[in-house]
């Protein structure tokens, strides 16, 4: 390898997210494969949920704390500019690699100027994940400047589509995350409808809650368990207590190892407000578990087509989830065959097929 030869990834912490997720798989993909890695976060190392392969160079620049006003907001990013732009001058490789909207500009402006291939990635719905009048904005105005922008849902692009140039946009998918053991059969897993995210208005888990709730007398025998934290754990608590639900809901909190709750459960609901490509989801459904989505998430829809790989409840309609888990719970062959197919669907995403799509997107064989 030559001085001016590796990639480095850009992302704000290495926390227990979808994005984080995918950052560390390429991340210790490309190292495994020989290729000179780097790993610059906001955060500290410490603070690490997903871990990276030991050859990664990591660096961490600080300023993760939120700003009060717009003076105080300008110089705090204008200091991660020249932080972010400190490390890839000492890097000093040909390729440098973003994750989420801020993260993605300040890699831009940061980049000016230094003959660095700079790629940008949105792992949500732009259409509807917000930043802020001021990341928004910039997000519009500057995205077009990185050399390639690539979203992990084809619904995204067309969001894209509106202030990038076309040519310059790229779909690369999530790998897909595999149990180290095989799926348990239908009929050993226990009545659990589970989901499985961050604690989090998107994720939708007070619509699964309310959905619960109503349908709990044909739900006899049935928990909901939730896998997962975030900000709104507070306020899941409350509804949970205030529909008098608390003996068949529970919020487990964080999980080190998820597959232990796919491989249990019997059902897996994901009722999201707006979605990139859900890594929870396409793990469930690589366990067989038959799955119940919101139709508000048009990435989702990619996925799973209602009555083939899953059942596709309204957008943000609780009696429509209600009816889609009674469906469920109540058909057993439903279950298995949905199951079956979900599976099935999920092996477009197998880890070595997405780490090509990646590779030969970012350093074509030509």
């Amino acid at each position: 390898m030559t001085a001016k030869t590796g990639v480095i990834i850009l992302i704000a912490d290495m926390g227990s997210g979808g994005a984080q997720q995918v950052a560390s798989q390429l991340a210790s993909h490309w190292s495994s494969r020989g290729r000179r890695v780097g790993l610059l976060t906001l955060s500290a190392p410490e603070t690490d949920f997903f871990k990276v392969d030991g050859k990664v160079e990591r660096y961490s620049i600080g300023g993760v704390a939120d700003s009060h006003s717009v003076v105080e907001r300008v110089t705090r990013n204008f200091r991660r500019v020249l932080a972010i732009r400190r490390v890839l001058r000492a890097f000093n490789g040909d390729t440098a690699i973003s994750f989420i909207a801020p993260m993605n500009v300040l890699l831009i402006l940061a980049s000016w100027g230094l003959g660095l291939r700079t790629v940008i990635s949105e792992r949500n719905d732009p259409a509807r994940q917000s930043f802020g009048l001021f990341w928004d904005a910039l997000r519009r105005m500057l995205y077009r400047c990185a050399d390639k922008i690539s979203a992990n849902s084809r619904a995204a692009l067309v969001t894209l589509r509106a202030y990038v140039p076309e040519r310059k946009l790229v779909y690369l998918p999530n790998p897909l995350r595999q149990a180290v053991v095989e799926a348990v059969p239908m009929e050993g897993r226990a009545p659990i409808v589970l989901n499985v995210g961050r604690l989090h208005r998107q994720k939708g888990q007070d619509l699964l809650i309310c959905a619960f709730a109503a349908a709990a007398g044909e739900l006899l025998g049935w928990r909901l368990c939730i896998v997962g934290e975030g900000e709104e754990r507070q306020r899941l608590q409350s509804l949970i207590d205030s529909l008098s639900v608390s003996d068949c809901v529970e919020l487990v909190g964080r999980a080190e190892d998820p597959f232990i709750w796919y491989r249990r459960a019997s059902i897996f609901a994901f009722p999201s407000r707006w979605e990139g490509t859900p890594n929870a989801l396409l793990e469930a459904m690589s366990c067989e578990l038959p799955v119940v989505v919101s139709g508000a998430a048009p990435s989702v829809l990619e996925i799973v087509r209602d009555g083939r790989e899953g059942l596709v409840a309204l957008g943000e309609d609780v009696p429509s989830l209600s009816r889609a888990l009674v469906t469920l719970a109540r058909d057993d062959a439903l279950r298995r065959r949905l199951g079956s197919a979900a599976a099935q669907q999920t092996k477009q995403f197998a880890p070595a097929t997405v780490f090509h799509t990646w590779d030969e997107a970012l350093w074509p064989a030509a």
